[in-house]
């Protein structure tokens, strides 16, 4: 015969009330980093595709790391009891009790679960890593030089020591 655990009002709103937090965060996300037009054509859209995948990134952390503390301690209570879900948790639908005959398997389970979410937080951190490295290069590449400016005009009103003016010279001031 199948055993169920009946659902408990008060995880039903847990759950619906982490499900709103969750979706109200990636509204939020797409409200205040809006994803730039490909392609990217001037720095200010590499910047803000920089910032989406940060903010991404950010809020990718945020969530997966209370609930990977979660997942794991689940997972320990499952295996000691030999069962799921572990006597004294509540869930927030009515679900069929399984036994756990091989806790192998479930620690492999446990592992690919944390180990997704992990390489995707990884991932939007390297993208945000490579795109504000591009728009800083791209800043760099497109800003005048003024050093080399700034020293001409201080050798021509003599600032500079002699040996550095002569190095200063080009054909047009000859």
């Amino acid at each position: 015969m199948d055993r169920y655990v009946e659902g408990s009002t008060r995880a039903k709103v847990w759950y619906f009330i982490v499900c709103l937090a969750v979706a109200l965060a990636l509204v939020l996300v797409n409200v205040l980093f809006p994803v730039p037009q490909k392609p990217w054509t001037q720095v200010s859209q590499v910047q803000a595709a920089a910032q989406r995948y940060l903010a991404g990134a950010l809020l990718f952390a945020v969530l997966l790391v209370p609930w990977s503390f979660r997942i794991v301690a689940l997972a320990r209570l499952s295996i000691r009891h030999g069962r799921w879900p572990p006597p004294g948790i509540p869930m927030p639908f009515r679900t069929r009790v399984f036994s756990i005959a091989r806790p192998t398997v479930v620690y492999v389970l446990v592992a690919m679960l944390l180990g997704i979410p992990l390489l995707v937080v990884a991932t939007e951190f390297y993208a945000w890593y490579k795109l504000s490295q591009i728009a800083q290069s791209l800043v760099h590449a497109t800003q005048p030089r003024v050093r080399e400016r700034t020293r001409r005009s201080a050798a021509r009103v003599g600032l500079l020591p002699m040996a550095a003016r002569r190095s200063t010279r080009t054909l047009d001031d000859k």
